[in-house]
């Protein structure tokens, strides 16, 4: 397959770094017709490495009826197909190098095709190697990064665990979990941000879900500055990407098992990352969350923490708890209580932000 640099109108050389072979063309994963969202490792620009939650990659492009991508995957991971923004299918990956197609219909004129990553770091990384189209295929300008960026750090409430899931007993989490239809995703669509999610199922503040240790080995800030979680060596660029607004919804783990953390021991963590937040990001109004699933002593250790932080753009995110007919796969949050949670997310940041 040879490597070309594609010319388009009036033999004005542009930015569309493609391969051709046969009927088809490769839109290479550093393409300017190609756009990222969230922590993504480009030491290969032409292989971006990426396992968070939300991740986002699209093309634009015209003059092409076919479209696929190829993925070189660990085995484990969806996504969400969305042409020009309405839902196209579920792209279910297999171990290892594959292309999948998108469509074989795509409308005359310039198409948006957007990838959105269903499933967890748990679930392992993705390489992402580029779209096919047919050859001649022009490119198109991505829209603008949206103005508002807003980081989420958090647990599986945050990631979007078993969101679709018809009850508390799923047969696949898998299939029902969906980052895209998770609290976090839903507020920023809402308040039409950009947005990155760092978030593990089972983590907490100190300690992760059912351990028995007092202090877990690696709680979710263990993760805070990786840009891969499964290879947390690789440490992210803050300078990259600056938030508005970060949202923490942490705690409901550090509870689920004896023994629990000790009020100094929890307020301090909580403190901690804060500050790491702020050191980072000197600007942003940063939201903590009180609900919708932690358990006592939780919410007193939760006061002591924003008395800590009064006057310094740190603001309580209170969530009503959820209920039964709020629960989806393994007691986690329904599609309607995502929506409510965000709902909440929203009014609180609309709120403190004068949008």
């Amino acid at each position: 397959m040879k490597i070309i640099k594609c010319l388009f109108a009036a033999g004005v050389v542009v930015l569309f770094s493609c391969a051709q072979k046969g009927g088809t063309m490769l839109i290479q994963p550093d393409s300017a017709a190609v756009s990222y969202s969230g922590r993504i490792d480009f030491s290969d620009r032409r292989a971006p490495v990426f396992d968070w939650p939300g991740v986002m990659i699209s093309a634009v492009f015209a003059n092409s009826q076919n479209c696929s991508v190829i993925l070189d995957d660990s085995g484990g991971n969806d996504f969400n197909v969305f042409i020009n923004g309405v839902h196209g299918g579920i792209i279910e990956c297999v171990k290892g190098e594959k292309e999948y197609v998108i469509s074989k219909s795509l409308a005359p004129g310039e198409n948006t095709v957007t990838l959105t990553k269903r499933t967890e770091s748990y679930d392992g990384i993705t390489v992402f190697k580029g779209f096919v189209v047919d050859k001649g295929a022009k490119p198109g300008k991505p829209a603008d990064e949206p103005k508002l960026k807003i980081e989420f750090i958090g647990d599986s409430l945050t990631v979007g665990y078993g969101v679709e899931g018809p009850g508390i007993s799923c047969d696949s989490v898998r299939k029902y979990t969906n980052n895209h239809m998770g609290f976090a995703a839903t507020a920023a669509r809402a308040l039409n941000g950009g947005f990155h999610i760092i978030a593990v199922s089972g983590r907490g503040l100190v300690k992760n879900y059912g351990e028995n240790s007092p202090q877990s080995e690696r709680p979710l800030p263990f993760y805070y500055e990786s840009t891969l979680m499964n290879r947390p060596e690789v440490k992210w660029d803050f300078k990259l990407w600056v938030p508005d607004v970060v949202v923490i919804n942490l705690g409901t783990n550090d509870f689920s098992a004896e023994p629990k953390p000790a009020a100094e021991q929890f307020i301090n963590a909580y403190t901690a990352l804060i500050e790491k937040v702020r050191g980072y990001y000197p600007e942003a109004a940063i939201f903590i969350c009180e609900g919708p699933a932690q358990s006592e002593p939780f919410f007193d250790y939760f006061d002591a923490v924003l008395r800590k932080h009064e006057g310094k753009n740190v603001h309580a995110l209170e969530m009503q708890m959820l209920k039964p007919a709020d629960w989806a796969c393994d007691y986690h949050p329904n599609r309607k209580a995502a929506e409510r949670m965000a709902g909440e997310a929203v009014e609180g940041i609309k709120r403190i932000l004068n949008l």
